[in-house]
């Protein structure tokens, strides 16, 4: 065999083997990557349901409650690329809470009527159920519902 021939026999075994080591190493590292396997999470928060979806992690719990009583239990979860941020109060004239900023605006997510105010990349939508307060906070809306409704 001349040079020419075996350069090219090199040329194309480099290619074929290389696409071949691509594509394995690329199911391999998909194999790796459970996110897209986890199932969402349903978790309850002081008595109200969500639902957190798959690739999201628990990262921080805070309570604290303010000179009225009323208590806020926080839970933040941290994604891929993003977090979850879900707060939630009661104990207190939660009924009377208002949200006056120009910010907000009324919106139905889930079902839920509510106020909601998106900017730098986060959506924030606030809501009453039963006696409590509950604000979300992610990356769109999309996410809010799904935390809210679980589809």
């Amino acid at each position: 065999m001349n040079a020419r021939k075996l350069f090219f026999i090199l040329i194309v075994s480099v290619l074929v083997f290389g696409s071949i080591s691509g594509v394995s190493s690329a199911l391999f590292l998909d194999f790796l990557d459970d996110t897209a396997k986890q199932p969402d999470t349903n978790v309850s928060i002081v008595g109200i349901n969500f639902t957190i979806p798959a690739g999201y992690e628990e990262s921080k719990v805070n309570n604290s409650t303010d000179e009225y009583g009323i208590v806020t239990v926080n839970h933040i979860y941290a994604g891929p690329e993003d977090i979850i941020d879900i707060s939630v109060l009661y104990n207190g004239p939660v009924d009377k809470f208002e949200v006056l900023d120009k910010k907000h605006s009324p919106t139905t997510i889930a079902g839920k009527d509510g106020m909601y105010a998106s900017a730098d990349k986060y959506y924030n939508f606030i809501y009453k159920q039963d006696d409590k307060m509950v604000s979300i906070v992610a990356r769109n809306q999309s996410i809010v519902e799904k935390v809210i409704s679980g589809k």
